[in-house]
This record gives C-alpha cells, sequence and structure tokens, in this order.
C-alpha cells in the first residue's frame, strides 16, 4: 500500500504538471511538450549522472522566472511546470517505485497529506468546468465575479495542487537517496545547484535594489520599487533569501576547505536580498533564523582556530553588508522600511489597530474563515481560494479585494481543505514542532542549527502565504530534510500496519466524498449566490429558450414566484417520449417523459432574499430542425423548449 500510494501521489503530481501547462500557458502554447519533454530529459540524464541531472532541474528553480523574461519577453506562473516536471522526471527515475522514505513518525501524516491533494485536485478542477468536458476548451464563461475562466481557475487549483505534492515527493525522496551511507553526496549535488542559483538571485536583487529597479524584473515589482531578484515576486524571493540566509551559515559548518568563506559570502549575499525585497515576513523570518543560528553555532566549531576564522567570515560579511546598505543609498522600498510602516505607536488602541490588521490584512483573513465557517469539514477545496474570495469579501464584508491568498498558511488550509482534509498536514505540523525543542542529539551535524529557519518560516507563514510559490516549498522542505537527517531523525524499514493505511484511504475517500456532495460550490451555485451571470447551452429566442442535451442558466429573481414551461417538439415524440430532466436550485421540477407539444408547467418559490436562481435541464436526446434562423447565435440543437416568468403569486397560494 506504501509503494501504491507513492506512485498514486507521483502520477497525480504529473497530471498537475501537464494541466497547469496547458491551461493557462500565454503565448507557449507547446508548454506541456515542453514539460514532457523537460521530464524525460531528467530521468534519461539521472540514470546516466544523478548529479547531473539534479544541476539541470535544481539551478532553474531560483532563475527560471528571469530564464522565460529573457527568452519570451515576459514571465508567467505556469511556466515554472518545466523545472518541475524536470525534477519529476528525475524523481521517477530514481525512486519512481519505491515506498515512502520519510521517517515513520511522519509516514502516516506526509501520505495522509499527500493522498487527500493528489485525489482531491481533479475533483476541484472538473468541479470548475461544473463537470462539463467543452469547458476545457471555452474561456468565455465566467466561474466568479471577476470574470476567471473556468480553464484559468483549472490551471491555479493544478498549480497549488503540485505545490502540495511537489514539495512532500522532494523530501521524501531526499530521505530515500541521502540516507546515512550516501550523505556526503548532498552538499555537491543538492546544496551545491540551488545555494548557486540563490545567490545569482540575490546578486541580481542587490543590483535591483541599488541600481536599477527594472533591471531583470517585471510584473507590479518595478513599479512599486521593490527588488524581486530572478522570482520576478518579491515576497517570494524575499522568502527564499531568509531562508538561505542563516542556511548559508550552516553550510559554512560543512568539513570542506572553503566551506566557511561560502558561509560568510552567502549570509551577506542573502542578507542584501531580504533587505532589497521590501518583503516583511521575510525580514522576520531572516532575523529568528539567522539569531537562532548563530547562538548554535559555537557547539559546532570543534577548535578555537575554526571559531576564530569562521567569525572573522561573518564579522567580514556583516561589515561589507552594513557599509553597501549605509553607502550606496537604495532605490528600492527596503523591508525595514515596510516594517516601520507597521509598528504603532505607543497607545492601547494603536497596538490594537496593529494587531487587528496583521489578522485581517485587508479582509482576506475574515473571507478565510467565512470560508472555512460555510464548509468546515471538506472547504472550498484546494487552488479555490483565489477564484472565491473576491465574491466572499464582496458578499460578506461588501469590499473589494483582488484575487490572493489567506495571509496567514494555516488559515489558507483550512479554509481550502477544511478539517477533514487538513488532518494529515496538521498531524505532520504538531510531530515535527515537538522535534523542533533545542535539545542536544546523537548525531548533531551542520544542519543540526536549521531549526532557526524553519521557527522563523513557520512566524512568518502567520502573517502571509509564502510556501505557496513552488522555489520557497522546495526551500523548506530541503531544510526539513537537512535539520531531521543530521539530529537523528532517520527514516525506519519498517512499515505502517494495515489499519494505518486503511485510515489513510478512508479519510481521503471520505474527504473527496464531502467534497463532491458540497453542490452549492459548483459554478452555477456560486453565480447565485454572488449575483453574476452564468449560462450555458441555451439559445434564447424571441419568445422561447431551446436548450441542447444539457443546459444552466441563472436567471435574476425579480419577484416570489418562478413560473416555468417545458415542452418538446422532437418530431418523433409521440412515438418515442423524450425524457426531460429539469432541476431549480437543485430540486427537481420536472422528471418524466413528454409528448410533443404538452407543455407541462410547474411554480416553484422563489427563496427568501435570493438575488438569483438556478435552473438546469437535461435531456435524453435532441433534433436539429431543417431551417435554422442564421440572424441568430442559435447553434441549432433542439433539447427542451423552455418559457419562464416571475410572478407574485402560484394558482391556489394565498396572496
Amino acid at each position: 500500500m506504501s509503494r501504491l500510494t507513492r506512485i498514486l501521489v507521483l502520477t497525480s503530481a504529473a497530471l498537475a504538471v501537464a494541466t497547469a501547462a496547458y491551461a493557462d500557458a500565454p503565448a507557449i502554447r507547446s508548454l506541456p511538450l515542453i514539460c514532457a519533454g523537460a521530464a524525460v530529459l531528467g530521468a534519461l540524464i539521472s540514470r546516466i549522472s544523478r548529479r547531473a541531472a539534479l544541476f539541470l532541474s535544481l539551478l532553474p528553480v531560483y532563475l527560471s522566472p528571469a530564464m522565460f523574461l529573457v527568452l519570451q519577453g515576459h514571465d508567467h506562473y505556469t511556466y515554472v511546470t518545466v523545472w518541475m516536471a524536470a525534477l519529476l522526471g528525475t524523481i521517477a527515475a530514481t525512486g519512481g517505485l519505491a515506498a515512502w522514505s520519510v521517517p515513520a513518525r511522519w509516514r502516516w501524516a506526509i501520505a495522509t497529506w499527500a493522498v487527500i491533494v493528489a485525489t482531491s485536485w481533479p475533483l476541484v478542477a472538473w468541479r470548475e468546468l461544473d463537470f462539463t468536458w467543452p469547458f476545457v476548451w471555452d474561456n468565455r464563461l465566467p466561474v466568479a465575479g471577476i470574470a476567471v475562466a473556468g480553464p484559468r481557475a483549472v490551471a491555479w487549483t493544478a498549480y497549488v495542487a503540485l505545490s502540495h505534492l511537489i514539495g512532500l515527493l522532494w523530501v521524501d525522496w531526499l530521505f530515500l537517496s541521502y540516507g546515512a551511507e550516501r550523505r556526503e553526496s548532498f552538499p555537491r549535488e543538492v546544496l551545491a545547484p540551488l545555494g548557486i542559483a540563490v545567490a545569482i538571485a540575490c546578486a541580481v536583487g542587490a543590483y535591483q535594489g541599488f541600481v536599477d529597479i527594472a533591471f531583470l524584473s517585471g510584473h507590479i515589482w518595478p513599479s512599486i520599487n521593490r527588488a524581486a531578484g530572478t522570482l520576478m515576486d518579491g515576497n517570494a524571493f524575499g522568502m527564499v533569501a531568509a531562508l538561505w540566509a542563516p542556511t548559508f551559515l550552516a553550510v559554512g559548518l560543512i568539513r570542506s576547505r572553503f566551506a566557511w568563506a561560502i558561509g560568510g559570502a552567502g549570509l551577506a549575499l542573502a542578507w542584501a536580498g531580504v533587505w532589497t525585497s521590501g518583503a516583511r515576513a521575510a525580514l522576520l523570518a531572516a532575523v529568528i533564523g539567522t539569531v537562532l543560528v548563530t547562538l548554535q553555532l559555537p557547539r559546532h566549531l570543534s577548535s578555537r582556530r575554526e571559531r576564530w576564522r569562521y567569525g572573522i567570515a561573518i564579522a567580514v560579511a556583516c561589515a561589507l553588508f552594513v557599509a553597501a546598505i549605509l553607502t550606496v543609498p537604495s532605490i528600492s522600498v527596503t523591508a525595514v522600511d515596510r516594517t516601520r510602516e507597521l509598528l504603532p505607536s505607543p497607545s492601547m488602541t494603536s497596538v490594537r489597530n496593529t494587531a487587528r490588521y496583521l489578522w485581517e490584512r485587508d479582509g482576506y483573513g475574515p473571507v478565510a474563515i467565512t470560508m472555512f465557517a460555510n464548509h468546515p469539514l471538506a472547504g472550498v477545496g484546494v487552488g479555490a481560494y483565489h477564484t472565491f474570495c473576491t465574491d466572499y469579501a464582496r458578499l460578506a464584508a461588501g469590499i473589494q479585494i483582488a484575487p490572493d491568498n489567506a495571509q496567514n498558511w494555516f488559515r489558507h488550509q483550512l479554509a481550502e481543505l477544511g478539517l477533514l482534509g487538513s488532518v494529515g498536514w496538521i498531524v505532520w505540523v504538531a510531530v515535527f514542532a515537538f522535534g523542533l525543542w533545542p535539545r542536544r542529539s546523537r548525531l548533531a551535524g551542520p544542519g543540526a542549527v536549521l531549526n532557526g529557519p524553519l521557527v522563523g518560516f513557520a512566524a512568518a507563514s502567520m502573517l502571509g502565504m509564502p510556501g505557496q510559490d513552488p522555489a520557497v516549498v522546495i526551500t523548506f522542505w530541503l531544510l526539513v530534510f537537512w535539520y531531521a537527517a543530521d539530529t537523528g531523525t532517520q527514516p525506519a524499514t519498517a512499515s505502517m500496519r494495515h489499519p494505518a493505511w486503511i485510515a489513510v484511504l478512508a479519510i481521503s475517500i471520505a474527504y473527496v466524498a464531502a467534497l463532491a456532495t458540497a453542490s452549492d460550490l459548483r459554478p452555477p451555485f456560486r453565480a447565485a449566490r454572488f449575483d453574476f451571470n452564468y449560462t450555458y447551452g441555451f439559445d434564447f429566442q424571441k419568445d422561447v429558450a431551446w436548450t441542447g442535451r444539457r443546459a444552466v442558466t441563472v436567471p435574476p429573481a425579480t419577484d416570489r414566484w418562478l413560473k416555468l414551461t417545458v415542452w418538446v417538439e422532437h418530431p418523433d415524440a409521440n412515438r418515442d417520449l423524450v425524457r426531460a430532466d429539469v432541476r431549480v436550485n437543485g430540486k427537481r421540477v420536472v422528471g418524466r417523459r413528454l409528448s410533443r407539444d404538452i407543455p407541462v408547467t410547474s411554480y416553484v418559490r422563489v427563496p427568501e432574499g435570493a438575488k438569483r436562481i438556478v435552473i438546469e435541464a437535461r435531456t435524453d436526446r435532441a433534433f436539429r430542425p431543417e431551417r435554422v434562423d442564421s440572424s441568430t447565435q442559435d447553434s441549432g440543437e433542439r433539447g427542451l423548449a423552455m418559457k419562464w416568468e416571475f410572478v407574485p403569486n402560484a394558482p391556489g397560494q394565498p396572496r
């Protein structure tokens, strides 16, 4: 079961790459083929040289947005699927059929987390198309009040799911590939390409912040004077730099000739990246991480000579960084500048207002809480928060906000996955957090100091959503592995017992079932609730609305009752009755076989306060008349004929 579930997750991740690359890839329609080629190339090269394969797939983790800017003239979030495909190819080729290799005490939580995301995201994506195949290719029908088309929502869902899955597969593969017998190759094969890439990213960020803010940058970042490095995202760049600043100190502890120099230089570069990014959460993470790692350095330096040499390297790095920010005027808004804006004045009112702002974050916090309150068991579905948040904010709080995250990683996951879908990550966070308490370990390698940046990342995740970016996800799980491996948390050979695997599958099935039965999350029901237009499958003629075999519309409710009349005009309907299924707000009002030109009229009470209602129609077959009015948008397909109007009363009802 361990092997089967891991293969399921790997397959789902590959499907997510293909979906994100296909559904929303501006200017690069061949992106799915490029991703397929990257995956195959990664797999083939890894058979020859794992180090070469990792270098080619990990170097673009921090550099690919800038690479696409140079090659294409623009960047897009789906383009990162190329390096993720290459990394998945390497993982599949070197351990695709293996069982889960994460430590035994994590295995149940990691497997549950991964299987829930892997099995639920296709359902969420399919739901955004209203379970209708033609919408895979149709960008005209909006699924939210901000006019987001179904395929774009599908692409974002796949991207968010992929961010979960690539991280979980990555940390599992690290434990599989770099056990105690192969640990010595970990710095060369994994740390080296990522360290080189982040050094380049931070150097570019420093150049942007001190010389030319528009250099290799794009999106909104130059206009708001924030450096984005090579990631085209100031927040993601800032967090990557914040995680690597203390990590470079750990690199300096590796028993290598010039490790101490790399540690000092990397620390200065990474802090320059944090400074110029203007990312407040990154500044918090960097301060916490750097302080905690620095306090632990003395007990990892065995000789006085090592302490002096490394101390001088760090002092020189700090002096260079301070000299740079004091002597070269920054043209970017720095992280300190933006943090200073948040500091409250010395009054309880100001402190309360600041605390309220940090919790609510321009309305994104209350929106997440409302989503969770509406769907506490299964949430709104992985990746759906961005699609829903604008409509929720307008309806629940009467405010306009742009699509974004919940500004708190934990709150965001509860909104999207609910309590049932969050079981895996909640258990893992609890188990791993317990292991972050300072302690002396039997096996204390350089990675043992990395509880600092991990604690800093957790604190930053309470005030933002750095874990949304795949580059940050890869970095986070890298630190998790290195810390756990160097503090004695080793994968166990014993497999989980059958009851534990039954629990994994049972929770996953229950979650998918709960999500599938939440009919109010379908686009037409959201359109009715949030008051936006949503129609497909209808041809509206002057005095009749024709449906195809399936049709949905969400008309405004202008009175207390809906009068709905349905009939068929199939030439053979008297001989072969036509099956009609018509529902209003999910309840069947017509469910019978109809003969030709015999109308059926129903009256349906409009719910109190409803602005719109959902009318759905299905029929077992349609026909095409001999003549079609070419002056209209009539497709020529005839299923059901319908008329409706809103009236104040129904027959037999009191006025």
